[in-house]
C-alpha cells in the first residue's frame, strides 16, 4: 500500500490521469522494493519513464537480426546501444548490480537467480519483464473497476477489513477480480515458441 500511496498521493485532484503511466510508476516502485531491492540506488519514476521506449527498442526486429552474430554485435549494428533510454535502463541495472557487491543479505528475486548468468543481465532482463505485463494487467484492472463502481466499493471494503498487511487468503474477492480481468484482457495472450528438433506426435 505504501508504494501505491507514494504515487497516488501526488496525483492532482479533478484532473485526467493517463492510466498506463500511473500503473507503470506504481509497479516500478513495487518491483524495486520487492523483486530487485534497490535501496535508494535508483529513482523508480525515472526508470519507469524509460521502460516503454526501452522495450520498444530492444524488441524491434530488423533484417540484421537474421545474421548469425553475437547479440552484442547485433545491438551495435542496429544502434540499440546508442538509444538513450536503453542506455539509461542498462546503466540502472549496472548500478543495482554493483550495489550488491557489499555482500549484504537480500531476499529478492535476483538473489534467487544467483549463479545463473551475470547479475547485471538478470536485473536488466527482470526490469522490463516484470514491468511490462504487470502494468498492462493493472491498467486493465483499474479500467474495469472504474466502469464498475459497485465492484470498486466491494474491493475497498474487503481491503479495509483485511488491514494494512493482508494475506492473500483474506482477499478472496480481489483474487477473483484479478483472475477475471486476466481472462478478459490477457497481458500476454500469445507465447511463440519454435521447436529445436523434429518431434513425432501420435505417429
Amino acid at each position: 500500500p505504501s508504494e501505491t500511496d507514494a504515487v497516488a498521493g501526488r496525483l492532482p485532484e479533478d484532473a485526467e490521469t493517463e492510466l498506463n503511466a500511473l500503473a507503470l510508476r506504481i509497479v516500478a516502485r513495487i518491483v524495486f522494493a520487492v523483486l530487485v531491492e534497490a535501496r535508494g540506488e535508483i529513482d523508480p519514476d525515472v526508470v519507469a519513464s524509460d521502460v516503454p521506449g526501452y522495450i520498444a527498442r530492444v524488441v524491434d526486429f530488423s533484417p540484421i537480426d537474421l545474421l548469425p552474430l553475437p547479440e552484442r554485435l547485433l545491438d551495435w549494428l542496429n544502434g540499440v546501444d546508442r538509444d538513450p533510454q536503453v542506455s539509461r535502463v542498462r546503466a540502472a541495472a549496472g548500478r543495482l548490480a554493483a550495489s550488491r557487491a557489499d555482500g549484504a543479505p537480500r531476499s529478492d528475486m535476483i538473489t534467487l537467480l544467483e549463479g545463473i548468468g551475470p547479475v547485471r543481465d538478470n536485473i536488466g532482463g527482470l526490469i522490463p519483464a516484470a514491468l511490462d505485463t504487470t502494468v498492462h494487467g493493472l491498467s486493465w484492472a483499474l479500467n474495469t473497476l472504474a466502469v464498475r463502481p459497485e465492484w470498486q466499493a466491494r474491493l475497498a471494503e474487503e481491503a479495509q477489513a483485511a488491514g494494512p498487511s493482508p494475506a492473500l487468503e483474506q482477499l478472496p474477492l480481489a483474487r477473483r477480480v484479478v483472475q477475471e480481468v486476466l481472462r478478459l484482457y490477457a497481458p500476454a495472450p500469445l507465447l511463440a515458441r519454435s521447436a529445436k528438433f523434429d518431434q513425432v506426435f501420435a505417429g
